[in-house]
Formats: structure tokens, sequence, C-alpha cells
């Protein structure tokens, strides 16, 4: 049988195809309602070849009698397929690094780390993480760290537990890291030494049941690392994963996301800090209020808020609202922008930027309107004012200014994704496609690893996966 076949959809199976979709989103989290039937009926048709049943028959009798746990390892194994490689997003690792590790290697009284990956799939990023705290905690430190890896899928926790790996996971690695975590093995693949396994481990855990089996003595994880994993899931389940992330977390843990994920119900729960162009996750404690403070990195590598970059009349691009009254945010912004000197560009959106990730959308304005006025034909202070409007919930001018960004740069990818979004949000599927058709063939043409404008330190490769992942039969 050809593929061409294999994806002909029997006539009168797509309703069963739905019903299985609406299943097993109950029971994994992941939308399947976002795959084509093809997509449904190709992993359905799958599953039944492995458990020996007819297709067809097999499709009609989980549709009616809901999914088993064993149908659910099998679509697991089908439909999760990850992609991933070592030290991936690295501004993200760097500030994980750099704002986390570093305050709990200062901290003389901790004598724990312990690290989540949930949804590591064939590990790399668990294995990444652990060879940076092998780096930062030798054992003479008396710092006893863990990281966990889990996934749904069995048969790439295999592969994570082998910790053998092809030239393919080292893609952008060079060759002295290489060198210094691996052992060669058959072919062109390596091993991660077995000196730097110590503290990483893999087990199997469903992120949409209710029960989340981590460490043996029940101790919180510090930090939580779920890249690329929620995208695929509905805004339900989103929702409620990241409500139990909080209560799952250390009082003063972290949550780590990929660069293109946002979402509306990270708040109260909450609160970002950015760093060199990545932003983390803190956890707050919901009743106390947000601790708004977006983090900086001045000339001496320490971490300062805008209060103190003000006193020490330095540049700062990335203000904190910490403490400070509204009025008080206010002046504090508007006395920025009436600072004699030379704004460039690049200012103006940083600033933009950075007050808007801490809700301050009416002074993020301010600097926008700024950028365009210093030069009418760049494209990203329209994206840029197409975002708050959105949050300011002006939908109407939010889509105006998208249009406009793309009108002036055709192959702003961000912004045709942005339209997209908007246009699936009013069932506009025919229009959303196109959007996002045009962002996949903007995407495709770029290497993996570009870093994409606008994107906040997403590359071409990360977000062409989202696209696609968008995408409505």
């Amino acid at each position: 049988m050809t593929r061409v076949h294999a994806l002909e959809v029997p006539y009168g199976i797509e309703p069963v195809l739905r019903r299985i979709a609406i299943s097993a989103e109950g029971k994994m989290g992941i939308a399947l309602s976002k795959k084509s039937d093809q997509d449904l009926w190709l992993a359905v048709q799958s599953v039944a070849a492995h458990l020996n049943e007819p297709p067809a028959e097999f499709a009609r009798e989980i549709a009616g009698e809901g999914l088993s746990d064993p149908v659910v390892r099998a679509l697991a194994e089908r439909i999760t397929v990850g992609e991933t490689y070592f030290f991936r997003e690295p501004r993200v690792l760097r500030a994980f690094e750099e704002v986390v590790l570093q305050a709990y290697k200062s901290d003389e009284e901790r004598n724990s780390i312990r690290i989540w990956c949930a949804g590591c799939s064939t590990g790399e990023e668990a294995y990444s993480i652990g060879f940076i705290l092998h780096r930062l905690f030798p054992e003479d430190t008396g710092v006893d760290f863990s990281v966990l890896g889990t996934d749904i899928n069995h048969r790439s926790l295999e592969k994570a537990r082998s910790g053998l790996y092809s030239a393919w996971s080292f893609r952008g690695v060079d060759e002295r890291s290489v060198m210094t975590f691996f052992d060669s093995a058959e072919g062109d693949r390596r091993s991660v030494k077995p000196s730097l396994r110590r503290g990483v481990s893999f087990s199997w855990l469903n992120l949409a049941e209710e029960d989340w089996p981590l460490w043996s003595d029940d101790s919180p994880p510090d930090v939580i690392f779920c890249r690329n994993v929620l995208i695929y899931f509905s805004e339900e389940q989103i929702s409620a994963v990241l409500r139990r992330f909080h209560s799952t977390l250390a009082q003063d843990g972290w949550l780590i996301l990929a660069p293109c994920e946002s979402y509306d119900s990270l708040s109260p729960f909450f609160s970002p800090a950015c760093y060199d162009g990545a932003t983390l996750y803190r956890k707050v404690m919901v009743g106390e209020g947000l601790e708004e403070g977006c983090l900086i990195r001045g000339e001496s590598d320490e971490f300062e808020s805008y209060e103190m970059c003000l006193e020490q009349e330095e540049e700062c691009f990335l203000p904190s609202a910490a403490g400070m009254s509204e009025a008080a945010q206010t002046g504090a912004c508007l006395q920025a922008v009436d600072v004699e000197g030379t704004f460039s560009l690049e200012d103006c959106l940083k600033n933009a930027r950075a007050l808007a990730n801490i809700g301050q959308l009416e002074d993020a304005s301010i600097w926008v309107r700024r950028s365009m006025e210093l030069d009418r034909m760049a494209a990203e202070p329209f994206y840029l004012a197409g975002l708050i409007a959105s949050e300011l919930g002006d939908e109407r001018e939010a889509v105006a200014s998208l249009r406009r960004a793309i009108y002036l740069a055709p192959d702003f990818a961000m912004a045709h994704y942005g339209l997209g979004g908007f246009a699936l949000r009013a069932r506009k599927i025919d229009e959303a496609n196109r959007h996002f058709r045009n962002a996949e063939e903007i995407l495709s043409s770029l290497p993996y690893e570009q870093i994409i404008r606008g994107g906040d330190g997403v590359s071409a490769g990360e977000l062409l996966q989202t696209v696609r992942g968008m995408k409505r039969p």
C-alpha cells in the first residue's frame, strides 16, 4: 500500500476520527482536533496495525468505548515526535544559568536543586541541563542536584535512557563541547559520558493526568522546563497544566518556556523576568500581587532595578515596575522619554518591549510612536504596535498595524503568524491558513537556527513547527 492510499480517509469515517480526537485530548492533553483527518487516520492505521486490528473497525471501537491505556501509549508514540537537540535555545539556557543557578550557587544554605524537564522527548534537554549543573556544582560543593526528564512517549524515553545520539542531535554544538561531554560510539554516534549521567533520570508521565509522580521523596522542583510542549495542548489543558505547575513548584520556583510561548493563563501565577533577550517566569504567591520586576544586565554583570539605573545615570532598556506606584511608573517612563540625548530606533523598541512585558502598555506606546517618528518605513514599530493594541483589546487596530508591518516588510513571518492567529479566533479558517502558509513559506527558506525579527529569540525552525501546528483542514 502506498503512502497516498494510506492517507485516503474512508467515506464516513471522519466523524469517528473527530470523536477519537476529543477523547485523546482528554487523555493526553494534546489538541488532536488541530490535525487533519488524513493525519489522524494515518495515526489510527499505524496503531491498528501495531495491535493487529482492522483499521476502520478499530477506529469505530475506540471512538465508542474510549481509549485504553495501551491505545494511549501506542497513539502517543505516533503523534509526539519531538524535534530537539543539545543546548537548544542557548539564550534561554544562559539566562537560566546566570539568573537562577548563580543565585542558587550564592545561597550557602542550599544543599539541593531539583529540575523537572516536562516533555523531555529523547533527553537532549535534560542532559544539557545536567552538563551545566555538573560544571557549576561539582561533587565537592556539597550540593545535590537531580534532573528528571518525563515524557508520554515510551519510545522517546528509551532513547533518552540509552544516552546514545547521532550527529543530528549535536548540530550547532562545537567539537570541543562534544568531546567534553560524550564518548565515541558506533558510526557517527556518541554516548553521554557515564560520569555525566549522575543526577539525570527519566520516567513516564502524562501531563493530562491528575497524578504527577516526580521524586520518590516528594521534593518539589525548583525549576520546571516545559519548552514547545504546551503549544500542542488545548487552551483548557494549557490553563490546567500551568495552574498545576504553580502548585507543584517550590515557593521560589521558576518556569521556563520556549521563546515563542506566551499564555494569558500565566498570570497571576507567574511573573516574567527578562534577561538578555530571554524571558523566564518566577512563581508568585497568588493573592500577594505580582512581583513585576524585569531583570537587566548592567556593565558589572549584576542585576539591577530600573530605579538603580536612574540613580546611576546608566542606559536602561529593561525597567522594573516592582514597588513603584502607578503614577511613579508613568512618571519614570515619561522622564526617560524626555531625557536629552539621541535615541536610536533599536533603543526605542527595546524600551517599548520591556515596558510591554511588565504590563505598562500605554508607556510602551510612547516609545513605539517615537520609533515611528525616527523611521516611518520600519516594519518593527508597527508589529509591536499591533501586539500592544491586542493586549489593550483593540483587535481592529492590532490587525491594521500588523498589515502595515507586512506592507513594509512582506517577509515579516511573525506578522503573518499574528494575523493568522487573529483570523483563526474569528473563525476565518481560509484567511488564517493563507497567513500561516505565507509564514511557512518564509520560514522554510531560512536556516533552522536563524533568529527571526519580532520573535523575542525564537528561531525560524521553532516558529515553523508552531505554524504548521496552527493550520486547520
